[in-house]
This record gives structure tokens, C-alpha cells and sequence, in this order.
């Protein structure tokens, strides 16, 4: 991928799914497997590949591999993989906040963040809030 942005394959991935070019989506699935080697994908770029690709997409079942790939790696010496492993809590505290009543949970949620950060302190409902503006 050399001179070339993520962000670019990734859009080139995109087209490529919707005009049905396998050959490009193999080649441009085979530069992420490269640049995934050394780098990360950020938020930004997990987003457009997920609002970019259908459920079944190569390309979305290469990032979750390559997170999966990364948080067992806990054995090599020579790896890092607490940032993995404290995705993974992340990724269960999401499942589990979700399971039962996903539109629900995600309104709950917004809700709470948009209350501002009382939402989040350890005081009783009852006591007052020593935050700013509470």
C-alpha cells in the first residue's frame, strides 16, 4: 500500500463490492492483510467498512480475524495484546448491554451520556452531585 491512504482502500473496497469486481476486492483485501501486519485500523476506518459492506463481506471477516488474531497473541513475548484483550471486555459489555433489547439499550444509553456525567458517579441517587452544573 505504499502511497497510498487506508482510508483510499478502503473506499476502493467499497466501489469494488458494489460494481462486483472480485478481482480488485482480492487485491485490495490482500493490501489490508499487509498494512494490518504492522498497523491498526482506527474507528473511522472500522466505521466506513461497516456502514460501506454487507454482513457477509470478506472484508469486514478480515478485521474481526485480525482482532481476534491480535488478543490471542498474549503468549508471544515479543507482543503486546493488552490493548486487545481490553477490547474484548469492551466488545462483551456492549453484547451484554444489548442482548436483550438492543433499540432499547441503545436509547438508554444516549439518555444517560447526554445527562452528562452524573450518570457515571459512584454517589447514591439520593445525595446531591458535586459535578459542575449538577
Amino acid at each position: 500500500m505504499d502511497g497510498y491512504r487506508v482510508e483510499d482502500i478502503i473506499a476502493l473496497y467499497i466501489q469494488a463490492d458494489k460494481f462486483q469486481v472480485p478481482s480488485l476486492k482480492d487485491a485490495v483485501v490482500s493490501a489490508l492483510h499487509d498494512y494490518l501486519k504492522n498497523e491498526y485500523l482506527g474507528d473511522w476506518h472500522l466505521n466506513a467498512i461497516y456502514k460501506g459492506t454487507s454482513d457477509n463481506s470478506k472484508l469486514r471477516k478480515l478485521v474481526v480475524d485480525d482482532f481476534v488474531h491480535r488478543s490471542t497473541l498474549s503468549n508471544d513475548p515479543d507482543y503486546d495484546s493488552s490493548w486487545a484483550e481490553e477490547c474484548s471486555m469492551v466488545l462483551l459489555d456492549i453484547a451484554r448491554a444489548t442482548a436483550t433489547d438492543p433499540s432499547g439499550a441503545v436509547e438508554s444509553a444516549r439518555a444517560r451520556f447526554k445527562f452528562g456525567p452524573c450518570s457515571y458517579h459512584e454517589h447514591g441517587d439520593a445525595d446531591v452531585c458535586a459535578a459542575p452544573g449538577f
